[in-house]
C-alpha cells in the first residue's frame, strides 16, 4: 500500500515538472528561434544589381549609413557585401562634399579626391591608382545598375577608399560610420600645402586660399612637339611655384594634381569650389602653327561679376597674371582672350584664369620655355603676392 502511494506521489511530481517546463522552457525556445530568425533575416537581406550584363544578387544589404554623424538613407542604392567587403554608392557617399571629398565618374572609371589625394578606380579592377601609383583594394570597383531604382552607379569598397583618403571608417552593430579624421589637416596621407612657420607677428589672421591647376596629365599629354610634352611642362611650373608658396604663411594652396594623373575638368572645378578658393589659376602651354608666338591669358567675360570675390574678379586676375607671365617669358604679349566655354573658367565659382605661357609648336619658344620653367613658377608666385599686396590682403 505504501509502495503504491509513493509511486503515485512520484508520478504527480514528474507531471508538475513537465508542466513547468512547458510553461517556461518552450517560450524560451520559441524566443530563441525568433532571435535566430531575426539574425538570419538581417544577414540574408539582399540586393539585386546588373553588373557586366548579368543580374547579380548580393547579401548583407545595408539601407542606411552615417556620414559625419548624419544618417543617410540608401533604400534605393543599398550597400552590399562582396568578397567580405562592404561596397557602397560612391557618388552618394563621397560626392556631396560632406567629407570634403570630390567625386567624378564616367563609363570607364571613377575618381574620388580629398585634398591632394586622388584615387582612380576602373570597373572590375582590384588595383586602383592613388596619385598615379598602383594600390590594392579590398574588392574591385563596380559599375552596376540597381534593379530597384533602375539607376546605374559606381560602387566602391568603402573601407579601402576611407583608409586611402585618411577618413575614419567604423562598423558598429551593423552600421557603417564615416567621418573626417580628427587630424586630417596634418595627416601624412594628404599632400596639401602646409606653409612654413613664420614669426608670430608675421602670421596672417586669415590665409589666402589659392587653387593651382597643372593642365592635362596622365593619359592626356596635351600638346607635344620637338620632344617636349605639355603636361610635364605645366606640372614643372606648378611644382616650382609650390616651393615658394610652401614657405609663405599667407597662403593655403591646393593643387589639382602634383603627379602625372588626370583629374577630369569637372573634378578640378569641384575641388576648387569645395576648398572655397579665393581664386583659381590654370597653367598651360599653347600650340598652333610653327610661327605662332607669344603669351596670353584666358578668362570668362560672362562670369566676371558673378564670380567676383573679396574685391577681385576674373578680369583683374587675368590681367595681373598676364603681365607677370609675359614679362617672365619675354615672348610677345598677346593679351587677354575671352573663352567662356572652357569648363575650368565656366564651372569654377571664384575668379579664374588660364595662362598660356607660349607655343610649343614654335621650336624657339618650346626650347626657351623648357629651359625656364622654374622661372615661370617663381613669376607666378611673385605675381600672386604682388596682386594680394595691391588688394591689401598681404601684410
Amino acid at each position: 500500500m505504501s509502495t503504491i502511494s509513493f509511486t503515485k506521489r512520484a508520478i504527480g511530481i514528474l507531471m508538475a515538472l513537465a508542466l513547468l517546463l512547458m510553461v517556461f522552457v518552450e517560450p524560451l525556445g520559441v524566443r530563441a528561434e525568433s532571435d535566430r530568425a531575426e539574425v538570419m533575416s538581417k544577414s540574408t537581406s539582399k540586393v539585386q544589381v546588373t553588373y557586366k550584363n548579368r543580374i547579380r544578387t548580393y547579401y548583407h544589404a545595408l539601407k542606411k549609413v552615417y556620414v559625419n554623424r548624419k544618417k543617410k538613407s540608401l533604400s534605393k542604392y543599398p550597400i552590399f557585401k562582396k568578397s567580405g567587403t562592404y561596397m557602397g554608392p560612391a557618388e552618394i557617399l563621397f560626392g556631396n562634399g560632406e567629407l570634403g571629398t570630390a567625386y567624378d565618374g564616367n563609363s570607364k572609371r571613377v575618381a574620388i579626391r580629398l585634398n591632394n589625394t586622388l584615387i582612380i578606380m576602373h570597373n572590375g579592377k582590384k588595383k586602383a591608382y592613388v596619385n598615379g601609383k598602383k594600390r590594392s583594394l579590398g574588392a574591385p570597383a563596380m559599375l552596376v545598375n540597381y534593379k530597384k531604382s533602375g539607376k546605374t552607379m559606381w560602387v566602391v569598397p568603402i573601407k579601402s577608399v576611407c583608409n586611402i583618403l585618411g577618413l575614419d571608417y567604423h562598423l558598429i552593430k551593423g552600421n557603417i560610420l564615416i567621418t573626417k579624421a580628427t587630424d586630417q589637416e596634418s595627416s601624412s596621407d594628404t599632400t596639401e600645402t602646409e606653409t612654413a612657420t613664420a614669426p608670430a607677428n608675421n602670421v596672417p589672421s586669415q590665409k589666402i586660399i589659392v587653387c593651382l591647376d597643372a593642365g592635362h596629365g596622365g593619359s592626356d599629354s596635351g600638346a607635344s612637339a620637338y620632344g617636349f610634352i605639355e603636361k610635364n611642362m605645366n606640372l614643372a611650373i606648378v611644382l616650382a611655384a609650390k616651393r615658394y608658396f610652401d614657405q609663405d604663411p599667407h597662403f593655403q594652396v591646393y593643387y589639382t594634381r602634383l603627379t602625372d594623373v588626370l583629374p577630369s575638368l569637372n573634378a578640378r572645378c569641384a575641388f576648387a569650389n569645395q576648398k572655397n578658393a579665393d581664386f583659381f589659376i590654370s597653367v598651360h602651354i599653347n600650340s598652333y602653327k610653327k610661327t605662332s608666338s607669344g603669351t596670353e591669358t584666358l578668362y570668362n567675360a560672362s562670369r566676371v561679376q558673378k564670380t567676383a570675390k573679396n574685391g577681385l574678379n576674373s578680369y583683374e586676375l587675368a590681367s595681373w597674371m598676364q603681365t607677370w607671365a609675359a614679362t617672365a617669358t619675354g615672348f610677345g604679349n598677346r593679351g587677354l582672350v575671352n573663352r567662356p566655354k572652357l569648363i575650368v573658367l565656366k564651372n569654377t565659382k571664384m575668379p579664374a584664369c588660364l595662362i598660356e605661357y607660349g607655343f610649343i609648336s614654335n621650336p624657339s619658344e618650346a626650347k626657351r620655355m623648357n629651359m625656364n620653367l622654374g622661372n615661370y613658377g617663381l613669376a607666378l608666385y611673385n605675381g600672386v603676392v604682388a596682386l594680394m599686396k595691391n588688394k591689401g590682403r598681404y601684410r
